[in-house]
């Protein structure tokens, strides 16, 4: 593949790096190098200039959290945080209608559920628990949500209280 420059264009290095993503000189020299790209000339002198867009593609995601966690003091699956999202404007082709989410405070790992309707929580909460107690060999403690009625109705509270899952809801702190 070759890339034909018009003899307009600039011979501006600076321009190319920009207009390829923020490229490092040795890619633009290796792409000079095997006549990918034509139309500037570069060396082993030549600088870029800094660009602002050049630091955040080269910034690397750290962890959610430097200092502490919310889940101080259990493991995996002891605090699990919960949400139902929906409805949306338009069903999709399975006819789903709603999100449920759980996010174990641990890892922050997240597990969806797509749901056709709020009636369907329950059993999803009971095949994620399953799921996720089998799998971690772990015991769900703590059950936080965001103070959504889906959870809250008699059938859940008599399986939490059976299971021995404390459900809690968030704190606000504005």
């Amino acid at each position: 593949m070759h890339v034909i420059v018009n003899a307009s264009c600039t011979n501006d290095v600076n321009l190319w790096h920009q207009r390829l993503g923020h490229l490092g000189v040795d890619k633009l020299k290796l792409l000079r190098k095997q006549t990918i790209l034509d139309g500037f000339s570069i060396n082993k002198d030549t600088k870029l200039e800094f660009y602002k867009g050049c630091m955040l593609k080269k910034q690397h995601k750290g962890p959610f959290f430097t200092e502490g966690r919310l889940c101080t003091f259990v493991q995996i699956i002891g605090l699990v945080h919960y949400d139902v999202w929906g409805s949306t404007k338009t069903i999709s082709l399975g006819g789903i209608w709603y999100l449920l989410t759980f996010i174990d405070d641990y890892f922050r790992n997240t597990f969806c559920y797509f749901l056709i309707g709020k009636g369907e929580c329950f059993s999803k909460f009971v095949e994620f628990k399953m799921f996720i107690e089998t799998q971690t060999k772990r015991k769900l403690k703590i059950f936080k949500s965001d103070n959504g009625k889906e959870f809250t109705t008699k059938e859940f509270e008599g399986f939490f209280w059976v299971c021995g899952i404390y459900q809690k809801p968030t704190t606000y702190n504005f």
